[in-house]
C-alpha cells in the first residue's frame, strides 16, 4: 500500500521544499481509482522520510520505516547496523551517522536507490527517484530484457543510475565519508546429510516456527487462496486464526471447472468455514487506455503480465476501500524440475531467455538494441547441478525481477506478506537434496499429510495474458501507441514495423487456461529435451502480440518517466548539476 521515499543530503540541509516535493509525489505515483491516505513526512538530521498512502501496518521510527511484515519481534529493527530481521519487507533505517537499506531474503519488495556526490535517494518507487533527481537517463539494456522476457532483467531499472538492493543484502551509507558498503548473506544450496524423514522433520519445524512467530491480524489481512499446495500450506498453518478471510480471483468461467483454482479454493474455504470472496477479473468495459495506464502507474512497467488486471484493478480498489491492510501470498522458492540437460534449458525455464534465443527473431541486430548481459554472479557455479542452479536463479533472479514486479502492482493498494519466503523456511529448503526439491516433492508430502481429502488444482483461474493481448481493443490501443512519433523516435522502425505486421486479432471469449499449471512449463521443456536427443534443443517462438505489448510498455514508460523528471520543478537549493545525478559519487 505505502510507497516509501528516503532522501539524505550530504550537507544536512533538507528544507521544507523537499518535504513539499515528496508530498506532491503521491498524486503522480498512486493509481487514479483510490483516494490516498495523507502522506507522512519526517525530517531529522539531514534525512527526510516520506511514506505515501500509509496505513497502520507500516512500521516507522524517526526516519526509519518498514513496509511488508516482520517475522518475530525485534525492538531495534529501525537502527542501522542492528541485526537483520526475518520476514518479507523493504526496510529503510537511518540515524545521524548512517543510512541503511535492507532487502529481505528474496528481495520481493524491491528497494531502489541512486547516489550522487550530494544526495542519496532510495524508494520502493523508481519514479519517485527520477522525480527527485529531476532528470531521466534511460537504461536501454532494460529495453532488451523487457522485449525478450517481459521484465526489466537481472537487477536493472528503467534509469541507468538507479540500482536495486539484492536479496539478503544490507547497503550501508557512512554519512561522514559518503561511502557505500554492502553486506550480503550468500545464497547457497548445499544438501545436509540425512534421511528423507529427517529432512521432512526439519522443513516442518521451519514452517511451524515461522507461522508461530507471524504476527497477522486476520481482521486486517486476507489470505489469497488458490487451489495449489503453497496457499493450502499457509491455510493449514493459519487455520485456527479466528476471523481468517480468504480471496481468490480469476475468470467467471473458472468457477465451473472442478479442477480449477477458483472451484477448489472455494471448496477448501467452505471445509474450514472461512469467509471466501471470489473476484472476477474478466476484461471490463472500462476504456482500455485507462486500464493500461493504471497498470503502468501501479507497477511502473516492471512486468508485462497484464491478464489478471484487466478488471481495471477493481478488485484491489475494493480491498483498499474495505480497509484491508494487506494480503498473505503463497509464493515459494527453492524448488526445481527434473530433466534439465543444458544451460539453455535452465535459462528458458527461469525466464531469462535472450532475444537471440527466439527462432522467429532472426535479425535482432537491426533493432539497434543494447546487448543483453547476464551477471557473472548468476552463472552456474562449479559442482552445481542444473537442478540446483535453477533453484538458486529462482531465489536470486526470478523472485526479484518477476515477483517483485507483480508485488509492486498490488502494493499501491495493499501490503504484502509472503510467509513461505521467511529466512528459516528458505534455509531449510536450501539444505534439501535435489531429489526432495524436484517438483516440490517433499513439500507436497508435508502438505498432503496435513490436508483434508480435497484435490489440488490442476488449472489456474486467470486467463492466459498472451490471449488477452490479442483482443481487438488491446491490439488497437497498442498499435496506436507504436505508430506515434515518440515511439518511432525511441525505438527502431525495423522493430516497430515487425511487431505491427505480425500482430493478430482473436475475438474469442476468454477462457481460463485449460492445461495444468504444473505441466505447462514441464511440457514445453520435455518437448525440447525430446528434440535434443534427435536434433538439438529447438528455440522457442516469440508471440508478436506479446512483443508488441512489451514495446508499448517501453514507449509509455519512457514518456511517463520523462514527465516525472520535470514534474516537481525547482526544489531545495541545489543547482541542477549536483542534483541531477550527472556526477558519479562513490558507490560499491
Amino acid at each position: 500500500m505505502a510507497i516509501v521515499v528516503l532522501l539524505c543530503l550530504r550537507d544536512d540541509t533538507i528544507g521544507q521544499g523537499y518535504q513539499r516535493s515528496v508530498e506532491l509525489l503521491a498524486d503522480r505515483l498512486l493509481p487514479d481509482n483510490i483516494v490516498a491516505n495523507p502522506a507522512m513526512v519526517v525530517r531529522k538530521n539531514g534525512v527526510l522520510l516520506g511514506i505515501l498512502n500509509p496505513n497502520d501496518s507500516v512500521l516507522y521510527h524517526g526516519c526509519s520505516a518498514c513496509v511488508g511484515n516482520l517475522v518475530g519481534h525485534q525492538d531495534d529493527w529501525w537502527r542501522p547496523t542492528a541485526s537483520i530481521p526475518d520476514g518479507t519487507y523493504a526496510l529503510f533505517r537511518s540515524d545521524e551517522r548512517n543510512v541503511e537499506l535492507v532487502a529481505d531474503s528474496a528481495a520481493t519488495r524491491t528497494i531502489w536507490y541512486a547516489i550522487t556526490r550530494d544526495m542519496l535517494v532510495a524508494s520502493t518507487s523508481q519514479r519517485a527517484i527520477v522525480s527527485l533527481l529531476r532528470d531521466y537517463q534511460p537504461n536501454r539494456q532494460s529495453y532488451s530484457w523487457m522485449l525478450s522476457v517481459g521484465t526489466l532483467g537481472p537487477g536493472l531499472s528503467w534509469d541507468r543510475r538507479i540500482k536495486s538492493v539484492t536479496a539478503a543484502t544490507a547497503l550501508l551509507l557512512d554519512r561522514s565519508t559518503w561511502d557505500l558498503s554492502e553486506k550480503s548473506v550468500p545464497i547457497v544450496y548445499e544438501a545436509v546429510e540425512g534421511s528423507e524423514d529427517e529432512h521432512k522433520e526439519a522443513l516442518t519445524a521451519a514452517l511451524r516456527t515461522t507461522f508461530d512467530e507471524l504476527d497477522i491480524d486476520p481482521s486486517k489481512w486476507i489470505l489469497t487462496l488458490s487451489g495449489g499446495f503453497d496457499t493450502r500450506c499457509i491455510l493449514l498453518m493459519l487455520k485456527n486464526r479466528d476471523g481468517l478471510r480468504c480471496a481468490t480471483w480469476g475468470l467467471e468461467s473458472a468457477l465451473r471447472d472442478r479442477m480449477n483454482d477458483a472451484y477448489i479454493a472455494r471448496e477448501v474455504a467452505d471445509f474450514y468455514g472461512l469467509e471466501h470472496t471470489y473476484f472476477r477479473t474478466d476484461i471490463t468495459e472500462e476504456n482500455v487506455d485507462t486500464i493500461l495506464h493504471r497498470f503502468l502507474v501501479s507497477g511502473e512497467g516492471r512486468v508485462d503480465r497484464v491478464g489478471a488486471y484487466m478488471d481495471g484493478f477493481e478488485m484491489w480498489k475494493r480491498m483498499y476501500e474495505a480497509g484491508v491492510w494487506g494480503i498473505i501470498r503463497g509464493d515459494a522458492l527453492g524448488f526445481t524440475l527434473r530433466g534439465l540437460q543444458t544451460p539453455f534449458d535452465v535459462m528458458q525455464v527461469v525466464g531469462a531467455g535472450l532475444l537471440s534465443d527466439y527462432a522467429n527473431l532472426t535479425d535482432t541486430g537491426a533493432f539497434g538494441l543494447e546487448e543483453q548481459v547476464w551477471p557473472e554472479r548468476l552463472g552456474k557455479r562449479q559442482n552445481e547441478s542444473f537442478a540446483t542452479w535453477l533453484s538458486r536463479l529462482g531465489d536470486e533472479y526470478r523472485a526479484s525481477s518477476l515477483w517483485g514486479g507483480l508485488n509492486q502492482l498490488k502494493a499501491s493498494y495493499v501490503e504484502i506478506v509472503n510467509p513461505l519466503l521467511s529466512r528459516s523456511i528458505l534455509d531449510a529448503t536450501r539444505q534439501l537434496p535435489d531429489s526432495c526439491r524436484i517438483e516440490k516433492r517433499l513439500f507436497k508430502k508435508i502438505v498432503r499429510s496435513m490436508s483434508p481429502d480435497i484435490p489440488f488444482a490442476r488449472r489456474p483461474a486467470v486467463s492466459n495474458y498472451a490471449d488477452i493481448l490479442k483482443s481487438p481493443r488491446v491490439v488497437a490501443r497498442v498499435a496506436a501507441e507504436l505508430n506515434t512519433e515518440g515511439a518511432r523516435d525511441l525505438l527502431s522502425d525495423d522493430l516497430i514495423d515487425l511487431v505491427l505486421s505480425q500482430m493478430i486479432v482473436d475475438d474469442r471469449r476468454w477462457r481460463s487456461i485449460t492445461e495444468p499449471m504444473s505441466s505447462r512449463i514441464k511440457q514445453r521443456l520435455l518437448k525440447r529435451l525430446d528434440a535434443l536427443s534427435r536434433k538439438g534443443t529447438p528455440k522457442p517462438m516469440m508471440d508478436f502480440n506479446v512483443m508488441a505489448f512489451r514495446t508499448y510498455i517501453i514507449s509509455r514508460m519512457h514518456r511517463i518517466l520523462s514527465d516525472d523528471a520535470h514534474a516537481l520543478g525547482w526544489i531545495g537549493s541545489k543547482p541542477p548539476d549536483t542534483m541531477g545525478g550527472r556526477s558519479s559519487g562513490r558507490s560499491c
